[in-house]
């Protein structure tokens, strides 16, 4: 470790939670979203500034769906894209198989964060 650095648990320099999907039975939640939704095959440590779908604020509303802030870093938990990484460029809800930290930028950069993330 480099002299006068610390080391952090995660909660100690950020928030972070899982997203989740809305129900795919209900299209008035899919048709003409305009609200960006990542899933883990989207992750491929890189930069988020569109998504394959898109939801609307009714499914954000109606669901575990949760709206993120642009530089929130996104980690894949489980399946085959486990551990990939991005970050968000523009807002953007995901599904449950990512979490979402939110580092605290007085304490913490979220790109040096991804970077020490890319290849856990």
């Amino acid at each position: 470790m480099i002299e006068g650095w610390e080391n952090k648990r995660i909660e100690e320099i950020a928030k972070t939670t899982s997203g989740g999907t809305p129900s795919r039975s209900n299209k008035n939640y899919y048709d003409d979203g305009n609200t960006l939704w990542v899933k883990s095959g989207e992750l491929n440590d890189n930069y988020i500034i569109d998504t394959e779908e898109k939801i609307t604020d009714e499914a954000i509303r109606n669901s575990s769906a949760k709206l993120f802030p642009v530089g929130t870093v996104l980690i894949a938990m489980y399946g085959a894209t486990v551990g990939k990484t991005a970050i968000l460029k523009r807002e953007a809800t995901t599904n449950q198989a990512i979490c979402g930290i939110m580092p605290n930028h007085n304490l913490f950069n979220n790109e040096f964060l991804r970077s020490q993330l890319v290849g856990i």
